[in-house]
């Protein structure tokens, strides 16, 4: 199929995409697949000139930006250890067995929490009781 063919088949949209076709089905299914990558690495070139230094610009290591330098790579090695290292460290204090006084204490408290909370709360008095109070204080 030639160039004169696509433009009739699918308009100047289609002629402009025929190098780009014909690059593509040229050669073995390996050759087709590295092409169809430095095609799509070139893609990403000119997109990233096109954005300049703007916010995307601006994220290292994506596509189109800058590549980090090995120093920056060993940088955030370092910083990514000492995360681990962190995490590692609270991981064992959360699953550090606490002493047995302490459940102790916790058990005492909650009793005391709870006699405390009964004495501050209100209280309807039965009939019984009021008749009792009556009773009591006539008697």
């Amino acid at each position: 199929m030639g160039p004169l063919a696509i433009a009739l088949l699918g308009g100047a949209g289609s002629a402009a995409a025929y190098p780009i076709i014909e690059r593509l089905l040229s050669g073995s299914p390996e050759d087709q697949m590295r092409k169809q990558l430095e095609i799509q690495d070139e893609f990403e070139q000119q997109r990233a000139a096109r954005m300049g230094g703007g916010e995307m610009g601006d994220l290292d290591g994506l596509v189109g930006g800058r590549r980090p330098s090995l120093a920056e790579l060993a940088g955030e090695y370092e910083l990514t250890e000492m995360a681990a290292r962190d995490a590692r460290g609270l991981d064992r204090l959360r699953n550090a067995r606490r002493p047995a006084y302490m459940d102790e204490l916790d058990q005492i408290v909650a009793g005391n929490t709870a006699r405390i909370a009964q004495l501050q709360s209100e209280r309807v008095l039965t009939p019984m009781e009021i008749i009792q109070m009556i009773e009591g204080g006539y008697g």
